[in-house]
């Protein structure tokens, strides 16, 4: 049974890069207004994230102008985020001739050191009397193009996410824009804890070889910080227990306990060997952890012990999720496979596909989960039956999470679509 979701309001998030378009823009149109004697202008019109910005500024007159020229860069709200001037050693002003003047470059950081949101920008120049300004843009399209997004969790109120994937990419999106965060690494990110529904947060990153990154959401600019996690394992899945302490899993059966100061590891049965563990969520209750893995593998830590649940399947689960507020689960994996974990045991779900299945979150109130996979693969799980959605997305969707009235899932080149409930 296939729904048509296009009627329902799937949208792509600014861009949806796999596919090269813009179904949200921002109208923009070079707009350089000069004095009667200086100019201010860019050398192109539109940039993606992290590209140079070349900058000019020059006396267009056909007399001499004296001062200290000043350059700021205001945002499409009127914040200044970067500032230039221009002083002789001697503090006295400067001197531009007719057709003289400075040309340099911008990396996108401000002020503060942080890198500038994408969006709509005024550059404006002042020298002596005179005033010069030109508009130009900041996008996300083109940077995106290449990236594969592992992991992405909003807030409850969906006014903010954080998505994560390889050579390190750290992306926070605030409903307008996104801002490239420093993650201070070229890992591969491949797993995001929830965020808290408070405008102060702080959320980990799990990835390649051991990395955890700690992520603070908070008034002002955001700020990561890299941990010691003590292993050299690459670790997948990151989630946080109802008491703040989080649970990492990762290669060869790695699991990790954080409380925000230390790490310390979980022993596992040898009956369970060395797996590739690549999912975790807790109980909404926080009396147990499920955690899935390659080869079928099921594990349920209860805060002190790491035991086996019996699998029907051999084969690689990737995700796991929690039914509203009971203990009942949905667990996906490779070839379709959807299996339901309730009161201890493991049963199998019909998916209709054969697809690899990679994640799966259910709405707050427990009514559907939603599954995504390979080849633009989207489910809707009632619980009982799956419906396959039509996502207009061709790529593979590695993450999905689900938050007050929207489902956003991310995925290969670059993809971050939005389905709205």
């Amino acid at each position: 049974m296939k729904e048509n979701v296009m009627s329902k309001g799937i949208m792509f998030v600014i861009a949806v890069i796999c596919i090269g378009m813009m179904l949200s823009t921002i109208p923009f149109a070079q707009s350089t207004r000069s004095g009667n004697g200086v100019q201010i202008s860019t050398n192109k019109t539109e940039y993606t994230i992290k590209e140079t910005i070349t900058i000019s500024f020059a006396n267009v007159g056909s007399n001499a102008i004296s001062g200290i020229p000043s350059i700021t860069i205001e945002d499409s709200y009127g914040n200044v985020v970067r500032t230039f001037q221009w002083y002789t050693f001697t503090g006295a002003p400067l001197t531009w001739m007719p057709n003289e003047g400075t040309t340099f470059t911008w990396d996108q950081k401000t002020d503060n050191g942080y890198y500038a949101p994408t969006g709509l920008y005024t550059i404006k120049g002042n020298f002596g009397n005179y005033n010069s300004e030109s508009t130009f843009k900041i996008t996300e399209k083109g940077f995106l193009a290449d990236k594969t997004l592992r992991g992405v969790t909003n807030r409850n109120d969906g006014t903010y996410s954080i998505i994560v994937g390889n050579s390190g990419i750290v992306l926070s999106y605030d409903g307008s824009r996104y801002e490239l965060q420093d993650s201070q690494t070229t890992r591969t990110l491949y797993g995001v804890s929830q965020l808290r529904s408070t405008r102060q947060a702080t959320t980990l990153i799990v990835g390649q070889s051991g990395t955890v990154l700690k992520y603070y959401h908070g008034i002002g600019h955001d700020k990561i910080t890299p941990l010691n996690s003590g292993v050299s394992a690459t670790l997948y899945g990151v989630t946080q227990s109802p008491d703040g302490t989080y649970l990492i899993v990762g290669a060869s059966s790695t699991i990790l306990k954080y409380d925000g100061e230390t790490f310390q590891k979980i022993s596992v049965p040898a009956t369970v060997g060395l797996k590739t563990l690549y999912s975790v969520s807790w109980s909404p209750d926080g009396a147990f952890a499920l955690i899935t893995g390659s080869a079928g593998t099921v594990l349920k830590y209860d805060g002190r012990n790491v035991t086996k649940v019996s699998s029907p399947t051999t084969k690689t689960l990737y995700g796991v999720s929690f039914k509203g507020n009971s203990n009942i689960a949905t667990i996906v994996g490779s070839y379709g496979t959807v299996l339901k974990y309730s009161a201890g045991t493991l049963s199998k779900i019909e998916s209709g596909t054969t697809k690899t299945l990679y994640d799966v979150s259910w709405d707050a109130a427990g009514n559907n989960a939603y599954i995504v996979g390979s080849s633009g693969t989207l489910l809707k799980f009632n619980g009982v039956s799956c419906t396959t959605l039509r996502s207009g997305y061709t790529g593979t969707s590695y993450c999905v999470d689900v938050n007050q009235g929207y489902v956003v899932f991310v995925g290969s080149k670059g993809g971050i679509l939005k389905y709205q409930l």
